[in-house]
């Protein structure tokens, strides 16, 4: 069975053992102590005798990414006082497992830890570990690319001693879950996991639950089926959550991780991903023309649009290249008027109007017209929206009339919308009918300005991650042969919006301690905090208070929804956002598909004390409304609490509370494996 070892770097010995207890009350059946962070007096024999079940020791020293900051003649006495207790396992590199002498019945892993590269003699380099006595090797080493990972686990497969060996690092990510199935042979086998994904102690390290739900590694055999994502950038794809969430809802054996691969490795971590046994990709950016090059079969719609973001590699025969995109929106849109998805001709008496003229028209307007609808094109350049139309038997409509049309299907396919500029639409509203379905091929935010304007208008609207989910079950099913459960996807999905590495957003007016309770969490889970406002006078170059008497409240808040636009685009951090920053429906659209929104609540006189009490703040800040004082803050909070609530996804009353304990209180709510905050 794949084990997984949770790796434990705490200060505290009373905490480490109230910390291995918790674990392996959860189920978790090895646990690493780095005991290299606990204080050079601790009495490591007494501690170990206190385990709550087994254990690897590892002493590390800094040159391998530990702490250990007293004298080697110490670190050594402690390695064999560890033997004596008979524990486990006992981590030791080359140099220590020469210089102490075995004794007692604890295994000895014997150590290698590279953190520039992946050596380009790792076999040499196993041989030598492996003559240190080692009854398992273990290599960590930094991957340079996506190859790297391929190239340890082939070693693993190959060893005659039981090796623990796995890529640091983003790009070796996906190596650290599929050790499960190159190591599978091996009694003596694990990955080591994080206590979670905010408290990992190496790079690329995963968090504990995330390894045995989502990626199931304890489930792993050496014959379970390999899927996964190629990209570059990657940690983006939410393409696992769906995926693996729908082979679990099947109870079919499989594992969906993702791999960030350049252009330039592409074609060897082809090879190398078939020889290892992958049986199926997504492909996402930039590989999906490339990818073109590698199969021998291609669907009709790759044909037409000269993309594929699917491939499917049996062990044997020919691999084959499809593309999904396309029935995935077409299959968004005939749910969307209440049709039978799976008829071939659903669409026909119905017109479309496409919007753009690029590779994502290309793929819809194709599918339309396969379903039967009359298809019209429009776009800014003229010329590209006749070159589309004339090749797949569409129609076109000028730019300057596309508000004119009768339509039942509008289909935005232009980059109007999208971030950063998300107060473009390229329809007025005034011009959207309706009885008619809009969907929006952009994705980022979900809710644009046209879906907004199209939901007020009455109109039924498709999101671009309809189409991602929809496409994604054209996927499974190629990967699999099964349909795919799309409700149990979509369910995914949206629980995973609010994990990984998407950022933290705390809102609430002015005095509610936005700020320092942000820095507090930011601290505790790893992230940076970020203040909007800071950020906000720092591009502008004058305080606050400045903006609003030089440029007025308008350009002020035109600011701020560029800040936090951009804020909202950065990965593992914790914004303290302005108070007025729900006011506007832009950016009410950017924070609420963070997942992670919490509203600090305080009452209006807690608030005002609060202010007042903080001069620094006060003179930076402007009264908004004549009469300033408690009248000021309970009309205000009046205004926006509506919009608080409505862009919020947790509230936590901040009223009787210090800044620790409201902290603390977020970090229970939404990283339950991570400790308290300390003050």
């Amino acid at each position: 069975m794949s084990l997984l070892c949770v790796t434990l770097a705490v200060e505290d010995p009373e905490q480490l053992l109230a910390e291995h207890a918790r674990f392996a009350a959860n189920g978790c059946k090895l646990v690493e102590y780095r005991l290299d962070f606990l204080p050079p007096t601790t009495d490591v024999s007494a501690l170990v005798r206190r385990r709550p079940g087994p254990i690897i020791a590892t002493v590390r020293l800094p040159r391998d990414g530990g702490r250990w900051k007293e004298s080697e003649a110490l670190r050594l006495d402690w390695l064999r006082k560890l033997q004596r207790e008979n524990v486990e396992y006992i981590d030791f590199e080359p140099e220590a497992a020469q210089a102490v002498e075995r004794e007692g019945l604890a295994k000895r892993i014997v150590s290698l830890h590279d953190f520039q590269a992946t050596p380009t003699n790792l076999a040499a380099e196993h041989a030598r570990l492996a003559a240190c006595g080692a009854d398992v090797v273990k290599l960590a080493v930094m991957a340079q690319s996506a190859v790297d990972g391929f190239r340890v686990l082939k070693l693993v497969a190959a060893a005659n001693v039981p090796t623990v060996a796995f890529c640091m690092g983003e790009l070796g990510m996906a190596s650290r879950v599929l050790l499960a199935k190159a190591g599978a042979r091996f009694a003596d086998h694990w990955t080591y996991a994080a206590p979670s994904d905010e408290a990992a102690v190496a790079p690329g390290q995963i968090g504990y639950e995330r390894l045995r739900d989502l990626y199931r590694y304890e489930q792993i055999t050496a014959d379970t089926p390999i899927y996964g994502v190629i990209g570059d950038p990657i940690g983006h794809s939410k393409s696992p959550l769906i995926h693996n969430a729908a082979l679990r809802a099947l109870d079919l054996p499989g594992c969906y991780v993702p791999f960030r691969v350049s252009p330039a490795d592409l074609e060897e971590f082809l090879r190398e991903a078939r020889e290892f046994g992958i049986r199926g990709l997504s492909v996402t950016i930039p590989h999906k023309e490339a990818i073109l090059d590698f199969a021998a079969r291609h669907d009709e719609a790759v044909d037409v649009i000269g993309a594929a973001n699917t491939l499917v590699m049996p062990p044997e025969g020919d691999v084959r290249a499809y593309n999904t995109d396309e029935p995935g929106a077409l299959d968004s849109l005939v749910a969307a008027l209440a049709l039978d998805v799976r008829r071939g001709d659903a669409l026909a008496g119905k017109t479309a109007l496409v919007l753009g003229a690029g590779g994502a028209a290309k793929g819809i307007a194709f599918g339309l017209r396969r379903r039967g609808a009359r298809t019209l094109v429009t776009n800014h350049n003229r010329g590209r929206a006749d070159e589309l139309a004339a090749s797949l038997g569409c129609e076109v409509v000028d730019w300057a009339e596309r508000d004119r049309v009768a339509y039942d299907m509008l289909v935005n396919c232009t980059p109007l919308g999208m971030f950063p500029k998300v107060d473009e639409t390229p329809l007025a509203a005034d011009a959207l009918h309706p009885d008619a379905v809009v969907f929006d091929t952009v994705y980022n935010p979900e809710e644009t300005k046209l879906v907004r304007e199209a939901r007020a208008r009455g109109c039924q609207t498709v999101v671009g991650t309809e189409m991602f989910l929809r496409q994604a079950t054209w996927q499974f099913r190629y990967f699999t042969g099964y349909e795919a459960p799309l409700e149990v996807m979509r369910a995914a999905l949206r629980a995973g919006r609010v994990l990984d590495d998407e950022p933290i957003a705390l809102i609430g007016y002015r005095g509610t301690g936005k700020s320092t309770v942000a820095r507090l969490i930011a601290e505790r889970i790893g992230r940076q905090q970020v203040d909007a406002d800071v950020e906000l006078e720092r591009r502008a170059g004058k305080t606050i208070a400045e903006i609003f008497a030089d440029d007025g409240e308008t350009a002020f808040r035109e600011l701020e929804s560029s800040v936090i636009a951009d804020l909202a685009q950065r990965k593992r951090i914790v914004i303290a956002a302005g108070g007025g920053v729900i006011l506007r429906e832009a950016n009410r659209a950017v924070l609420k598909p963070l997942g992670r929104v919490a509203w600090l609540q305080a009452s209006a006189e807690t608030l005002l004390r609060r202010i007042e009490s903080d001069q620094v703040t006060a003179a930076r800040r402007p009264n908004l409304t004549p009469q300033g004082g408690i009248a000021e803050v309970v009309e205000l909070l009046a205004r926006r609490e509506p919009y608080y609530r409505e862009c919020a996804t947790l509230v936590v009353d901040a009223e009787n509370r210090t800044a620790v304990e409201v902290a603390d209180a977020i970090v229970a709510a939404w990283f339950p494996e991570t400790r308290k905050v300390r003050s």
